[in-house]
């Protein structure tokens, strides 16, 4: 019984990373931007919310088949912090500061948003509206009295409409051109060497991560290695072009595959609630960028891609797809979820909750 459990596990799996990846080429044929995650999300997305089978089977990809593919792009996105940026960073400081404000002030705003005119609850509508990872929410919202479904498709929601709006946003204000705009670069080939470190960077920086509990560990970790190996010239490689854009479609399919089981009612409703409330942020987003450009030497599409509400894969690999601002935007995206993480739960346990309480 297990045995066959387990195949049809890797029968729903096989089934659905290969219409992500028909997808991905659909979109990159068509000349969307980031179409290897974009493509596939969409489609498996939509999938799952209709219920339609394939091969009798609704869709899913397993979380370790995800956990495994995003430590990789975070070997990837370490490859763009080489000597240069690295001794850049320290010009960081005002955006990754400012980053507090901009956290505190939009998730007030969007908690009013979900309270007053959604009537969540007080712990929902709190979890729902910081800025943080969808699962990482949505375990501490649940600990904390919240609706974890309500959380975490709320979420995914926002990371969904931040990965569809923003790749068009910022072609509008960037402006790039042709193909290799659209496809992360890699590595041609690669040395024995060159895997063996990186292959290093992938397994020692998740496991690592998670046991000295690192925000996002699974793609935090990796990249903190990736990055000392690169900006210390160790290794110049990066992963495969083939690799990053198998790790791209898992990660769309992923994504998609989470609205399976979904009545399209209750997906209809918190989609336009997260609609409205990412607008929210996208305007709190686009004020902060266009204030700090004031003050640091940075592109207006690189400030805006590190404020996005989006998730730190799906935005960093936005970077990447547009060669624009990768460690920065990297950088400021982990120290986000850190924030998200560690402070915003701290304010709910002694500020907010106490109030609420009094109210």
């Amino acid at each position: 019984m297990a045995a066959t459990g387990h195949l049809i596990v890797s029968v729903k799996t096989l089934a659905t990373v290969a219409v992500g990846a028909t997808a991905g080429w659909t979109a990159f044929e068509a000349g969307l931007p980031l179409p290897w995650m974009m493509g596939p999300m969409l489609v498996v997305g939509l999938i799952g919310i209709a219920g339609i089978q394939l091969n009798g089977h609704g869709v899913h990809v397993p979380m370790w088949l995800r956990t495994t593919m995003v430590p990789i792009i975070g070997v990837m996105l370490g490859s763009g912090f080489t000597p240069a940026v690295v001794a850049g960073m320290r010009e960081w400081w005002i955006t990754l500061s400012a980053l507090v404000v901009y956290i505190v002030v939009t998730s007030g705003l969007v908690y009013q948003f979900y309270r007053r005119v959604y009537r969540f609850d007080p712990a929902t509508s709190y979890f729902a509206s910081i800025p943080g990872g969808l699962i990482d929410m949505a375990i501490i919202g649940e600990g904390q009295g919240g609706d974890a479904r309500t959380i975490s498709l709320i979420h995914f929601s926002r990371i969904l409409i931040s990965v569809i709006a923003l790749p068009f946003l910022m072609r509008h204000i960037y402006s790039p051109t042709g193909p290799a705009s659209l496809v992360p670069g890699g590595s041609a080939t690669m040395e024995l060497r060159d895997l063996v470190l990186l292959g290093g960077c992938a397994v020692i920086g998740y496991f690592g991560g998670r046991l000295i509990r690192l925000p996002g560990a699974q793609i935090s970790g990796p990249l903190a290695l990736s990055a000392i190996l690169h900006a210390t010239e160790i290794t110049v490689a990066s992963p495969p072009v083939w690799l990053i854009i198998f790790a791209q479609i898992v990660v769309g399919s992923a994504l998609g595959a989470r609205f399976a089981g979904v009545s399209i009612k209750a997906a209809g409703k918190l989609m336009v609630a997260a609609i409205f409330a990412t607008m929210i942020m996208f305007s709190m987003t686009v004020a902060a960028a266009f204030s700090l450009s004031q003050f640091v030497d940075e592109p207006l599409a690189a400030l805006i891609l590190a404020y996005a509400p989006g998730g730190v894969t799906e935005m960093s690999l936005i970077a990447l797809s547009l060669n624009i601002g990768v460690a920065f935007i990297t950088s400021h995206h982990i120290a986000r979820i850190a924030l998200s993480i560690g402070l915003m739960p701290f304010l709910w346990r002694h500020v907010v909750s106490k109030r609420v309480g009094k109210a």
